[in-house]
């Protein structure tokens, strides 16, 4: 599968040209030109970009999908990240062919750490996070998301575990188009440090990510591979 997409010249910081390839499980992003059925297609604005980047990542991402990768990257990150015991953790609970992150919550709470997933208030809000444990049944959210109940307790997380479409080296992640971690990242670290890891598949790592001013970083990218501190 090739997806290949022409750039305006407004879009300054970013190439010319931009090609994604499946190839091996990874997708990678260079210089080439573009053709579909002998057509040219123009994307005018780096959000036709970055839909077109996040259709392709997603298909890409259900071709990665292995039951033991949630586990083996469970184990790198607590081999790897420093969780103090009073820390609050914040994990996604997964859907579709997210990365799993049960394994890690179960690890987490065996030591005694706090785990919270994220609520959805609104559109354009920053989201909110209950504590979670596994004898609280979850109840259906916004968006059909699976989340705690409002009597569960809320807490502002001091490690956000984020999920993804997409990664890049830099330490950017494609979101699903709701801006909503990035919101809430920016609305944290303006209050106190905040450790953002992405946690995904490792064929989920592309050359370079199309981002906007308001793309949060990460700080860690956890895969079933490895772990990468970002600088």
């Amino acid at each position: 599968m090739v997806l290949l997409y022409r750039l305006p010249p407004d879009l300054s910081g970013h190439r010319d040209f931009i090609q994604s390839t499946a190839c091996g499980g990874a997708v990678q992003f260079y210089a080439a030109g573009f053709r579909e059925n002998s057509r040219v297609i123009y994307l005018s604005d780096v959000s036709t970009l970055k839909q077109a980047q996040r259709k392709t990542a997603l298909q890409i991402r259900k071709e990665l999908v292995e039951d033991s990768a949630g586990l083996k990257a469970a184990e790198i990150f607590l081999n790897n990240i420093d969780v103090k015991v009073d820390a609050k953790v914040s994990l996604y609970w997964p859907i579709g062919s997210e990365l799993d992150t049960r394994p890690l919550i179960s690890a987490l709470h065996k030591r005694k750490i706090s785990c919270f997933l994220p609520v959805v208030v609104d559109t354009g809000e920053p989201l909110i996070f209950r504590e979670w444990t596994s004898d609280v049944p979850l109840v259906k959210g916004k968006h059909d998301v699976e989340v705690p109940p409002d009597s569960a307790a809320e807490g502002i997380p001091d490690i956000i575990i984020t999920p993804l479409l997409a990664f890049d080296e830099a330490g950017f992640r494609m979101g699903y188009g709701g801006g909503f971690y990035d919101r809430t990242l920016e609305r944290i670290r303006a209050l106190k440090p905040c450790v953002a890891v992405g946690f995904a598949y490792a064929g989920q790592e592309i050359e370079k990510v199309v981002t906007n001013s308001y793309d949060e970083k990460m700080n860690w990218i956890v895969t079933e591979k490895e772990i990468r501190k970002i600088q």
